[in-house]
């Protein structure tokens, strides 16, 4: 019993010693030649809207899982799988609906020489239904192009 006792007390008292513990970290910066930060410092004087562009979608969601897409566009949904995606860096980035982004393609179609596409206006109609809802989803899509100088 006493063995016992003595094993407890030196297992408590290492683990209070070693939580107790502080560890120090050194890094030592190299020398580069490259930057550190690089801007590019842009304002809409550097852009050109080419124009506008409304997209929407209609679909219904039964049970939260199952989705089922009525029209693109105001037409009924094909089997063309026409996805135009939106990406943004890693300190920005921009997230959009996965059934505006089939939508999308309209707006890529209309301004083939747009640099990019930015939703500006994003509105979400539902109707709820018995174990599920319809959903319209209407956004206003932005075509820019950048300025030669």
């Amino acid at each position: 019993m006493k063995y016992i006792k003595y094993i407890v007390v030196v297992v408590l008292g290492l683990i209070l010693i070693s939580s107790c513990s502080v560890t120090t970290k050194k890094s030592v910066r190299t020398t580069s030649f490259s930057p550190n930060i690089v801007q590019l410092n842009q304002t809409m004087d550097d852009y050109e809207l080419l124009g506008e562009v409304d997209v929407e979608v209609e679909y219904s969601r039964y049970l939260g899982f199952f989705t089922v897409v009525h029209t693109i566009n105001g037409q009924p949904k094909s089997q063309s799988k026409n996805v135009v995606m939106l990406h943004g860096t890693s300190n920005m980035p921009i997230s959009f609906d996965r059934h505006l982004n089939k939508a999308m393609f309209k707006a890529y179609k209309e301004y083939p020489k747009a640099d990019f596409l930015m939703p500006t206006l994003i509105s979400k109609e539902t109707n709820k239904l018995f174990l599920g809802r319809q959903v319209k989803k209407e956004a206003k899509i932005k075509a820019y192009v950048l300025k030669v100088k």
